[in-house]
This record gives structure tokens, C-alpha cells and sequence, in this order.
């Protein structure tokens, strides 16, 4: 058994003690952990036992009534997850900490939920891959320009490093980080700030997101392509073929695939959420282990194997015991409080 999943199990069982122990302080919860919402604010409310004297919400106390009832309003401002803290402290003394986990979906007027790039749309701009200009409708049958592809690409590869990527005010700034990643290529004698308000082609994003997929792997030349209009010695037939063959133009019914047609911000979502990186930032988003696993385990000396045995001990006296015995620096991604009973060997 892995040292990374010997602490996920320690954190899940004081998360356990922490909820549904005798002595619990909060009586009842909402909204519910995990939960998944389109809207912007949410309440929050509870009831708490009579040995309860205060209530704080990240920090901020709130009221509660003369039947131990609190209901206050939470606003979460961009799409995301959001950690909401509540904590208890009876008249004793005696503090119990409860953090539910909610995700605040993307929606936008202008997209519904019968456009074929929803999903996409949801997935992504969730995830924060939205074009600066962008302020409330998302414009779906807007087009697209060189800036905004290599904006969110950019955007994409920082979310799955776990940064945002800042805002320049540039549109040429982002282009020119793609053309410095490889992922574009400016036109014959144009620069980064005369290229980037360029619309881009159709057969352009392929070829960003097939480079972007399969890096600097050599893709097989073509004999046979996908679309009447796509010529097999022209440059973007080896990736137009591979987009076709790995499933990601689906969506395209006719025999022609118009590759030097200029593509729209919902067809750009579609394609970008065919990517691997796309799916696996999704697929990460929505594992909510994340909450309890740790955010930062690094070797820092030479690993031993160890033996514990503990009996209602305090989950971070634990974690601390692991850490000093085999040498990894261990940082809890939530606050890490109550006792656990856990038998391990040879970690």
C-alpha cells in the first residue's frame, strides 16, 4: 500500500469521525457535499446542538436563532469548486470543523443545452478556459482568432498545471507564447501583434490540437483522405486524417470538410474538449478525492519502511508521524482535525 493512499484513508476517516460522530455540533447541512450548481449564490444552512454558542463560515460568525438555526447566503463569483468551512464551538470549548465541497457550473444565456457543443462549453469554461473578451453571453457563433485559440490553449495547459494563466490585455502576448510552444505558426512574414486578430481556419485549430495532442510524433502520410475537399500532400492532411481517425470529427456529417472555412468559438469548445488534456482536467474536476487527498507529497529524504498502530489519536499527530518516519514533506489541502484508529505496516 502506496504512503499516498495510506494518508487518504487516514484523512477520509477523521473526515468520517468528523461528520457522523456522537459528539457532532452540526445536527443537519446543507447544501449537500458535493454538490454540483448552476447558480451563482447558494444558502447555506443548518441545525446545531444546544451546547453550540457559535457559528463562524469561513471564518465569519453568523447568526443563529433561538432554535439553534442558521441560514445565510453564499456567493461564489466565477465558476469552480469552492471549500466552504463551517465550524462549531460549543460553550466547553469543544470546536468541530466541517468543509463542503460545492462546484459552480459554467452556463451562459446564449448556449443551450441543445447545442452540440454544450457539454464542451460547460466543461471547459468551468475549468476557466474562457476568452478575456468574453464578459457574460459566450457568443457561440462568434469567430475565432489565432489570439483566442492560442489564449485557450495556453489557458488549458495552465489549468492542468494547477495556475491560472494572468491576464495580458494582449491578445499578441498569447500568440506569441503558442508560437514559442510550438503550437502555431505565424504567417509568412507577419508578427505576433499584425497576426493575432487573423481568423483562424478550420484546418489551422486542427493542426494546433492534433500538435497539441500527439506532440512532436511523426503522423503518417496520408493516401486515402477523410474529406473529398482535403488534398493528401497538403500539409494539414496528416492531421486532419488523425483528428478523423482518433474520433473528434463527429460532429462533421458532410463530405467535404471546408478546411480553409474560418471555425467558431462553439466548434473550437467541441474540438478542444476531444483532447486528452481536455478530458483529464474534466475527469480531475470532478473527483472530489482531490478534497481529501493531500496537495503536496514530496520526497525529501531517503524512504523507509514503517510500521503504525495508533488508537484515537489526532489525525495530524499522524500525518506528522508519517512524515518525519519517512521523510516526505506532507501539506494537507483542508484543515485536518479529530481522532482516528488505524493499523498499517511496511508503508
Amino acid at each position: 500500500m502506496t504512503l499516498k493512499k495510506i494518508c487518504f484513508i487516514l484523512l477520509m476517516l477523521a473526515s468520517v469521525f468528523l461528520v457522523q460522530g456522537k459528539q457532532a455540533l452540526f445536527q443537519s447541512l446543507k447544501p449537500e457535499d458535493r454538490l454540483l450548481t448552476l447558480n451563482k449564490n447558494i444558502m447555506v444552512r443548518g441545525n446545531i446542538q444546544s451546547t453550540v454558542k457559535s457559528v463562524e463560515i469561513d471564518g465569519q460568525n453568523v447568526d443563529i436563532n433561538t432554535s439553534g438555526y442558521f441560514s445565510v447566503p453564499y456567493y461564489m463569483p466565477l465558476p469552480g469548486k469552492y471549500h466552504i468551512s463551517l465550524t462549531a464551538t460549543s460553550i466547553t470549548g469543544e470546536k468541530e470543523t466541517v468543509v463542503l465541497a460545492v462546484m459552480r457550473l459554467a452556463s451562459f444565456g446564449d448556449v443551450g443545452q441543445g447545442s452540440f457543443a454544450y457539454q464542451a462549453i460547460q466543461n471547459l469554461t468551468t475549468l476557466g478556459c474562457l476568452p478575456d473578451a468574453v464578459k457574460e453571453d459566450l457568443q457561440p457563433a462568434a469567430k475565432v482568432t489565432r489570439a483566442e485559440l492560442a489564449e485557450l490553449l495556453l489557458k488549458l495547459k495552465k489549468a492542468a498545471e494547477g495556475e491560472v494563466l494572468p491576464a495580458t490585455g494582449e491578445a499578441s502576448a498569447y500568440l506569441e507564447e503558442a508560437v514559442n510552444l510550438g503550437l502555431l505558426s505565424l504567417a509568412p512574414g507577419k508578427t505576433d501583434r499584425s497576426d493575432s486578430a487573423r481568423l483562424i481556419s478550420r484546418e489551422e485549430v486542427i493542426g494546433a490540437l492534433v500538435k497539441l495532442e500527439k506532440g512532436s510524433a511523426t503522423l503518417p502520410l496520408v493516401i486515402n483522405p477523410p474529406f473529398l475537399d482535403v488534398k493528401p500532400s497538403g500539409w494539414a492532411a496528416p492531421y486532419i486524417a488523425q483528428a478523423k481517425l482518433d474520433g473528434w470529427l463527429d460532429y462533421r456529417q458532410k463530405l467535404e470538410f471546408d478546411p480553409k472555412e474560418s471555425i467558431t468559438r462553439a466548434e473550437l469548445y467541441y474540438l478542444l474538449n476531444k483532447t486528452t488534456l481536455a478530458k483529464e482536467q474534466t475527469l480531475k474536476a470532478l473527483d472530489w478525492q482531490d478534497d481529501f487527498l493531500l496537495k503536496d507529497i514530496g520526497k525529501a529524504n531517503q524512504q523507509k519502511l514503517i510500521s503504525m498502530d495508533v488508537q484515537r489519536v489526532d489525525i495530524e499527530s499522524v500525518l506528522r508521524g508519517v512524515a518525519a518516519e519517512t521523510g516526505y514533506n506532507i501539506v494537507a489541502s483542508r484543515e485536518v482535525t479529530g481522532k482516528v484508529t488505524a493499523k498499517f505496516t511496511n508503508i
